[in-house]
């Protein structure tokens, strides 16, 4: 209970930067922005030591844009949160986080990134059973998340149990 407490606090802050003119797709892209950060704070990353959390981008712009403007201040732990977008060659050197596009070709993207430990996030449908990690998708007007434990093991990542037990689905 204190963790929902905890994420619903950060959700508000995040929301703290919405404005009564913004459009519901850009409301839209700053909640992915949230739960993004969020996801980040729950996951044990493989370059725990380094003093940056790299998050790339390919598209979606709109949610890069969000997390790039709610984050300049704050951290994870002692690390700052910095966003890029892939390189056209799609190569992810470097990227602690990936989000993808749902409109993005996701099995190819994942594919060519194949042993790469980077956390990754869409809302494509397919995009667990192609290797990604947490699925976002929207549901009754609210958004909610599914997590594949067996590719995020894979990828060398370590996800705490509150963050598996708020997930609407968890796969091994």
């Amino acid at each position: 209970m204190r963790f929902l407490r905890s994420v619903t606090v950060v959700t508000l802050l995040f929301f703290g930067t919405v404005h009564a003119d913004d459009t519901p797709l850009e409301r839209a892209d700053q909640l992915r922005a949230a739960y993004l950060f969020n996801f980040l704070k729950f996951i044990e990353l493989p370059r725990a030591a380094a003093s940056t959390i790299r998050v790339c981008f390919m598209g979606a712009r709109g949610v890069q844009d969000a997390l790039t403007g709610s984050t300049v201040d704050k951290r994870i732990g002692t690390r700052s949160i910095v966003t890029a977008e892939l390189p056209a060659d799609g190569d992810w050197a470097g990227c602690d986080a990936v989000y993808l596009d749902a409109a993005a070709d996701v099995r190819t993207a994942l594919t060519q990134a194949a042993g790469n430990d980077a956390l990754t996030v869409s809302e494509a449908s397919d995009f667990t059973e192609c290797g990604g990690i947490i699925r976002l998708f929207t549901e009754d007007n609210r958004l909610r998340f599914d997590i594949d434990v067996g590719n995020a093991r894979r990828a060398g990542l370590k996800i705490s149990s509150d963050l598996l037990r708020l997930a609407s689905r968890v796969e091994q």
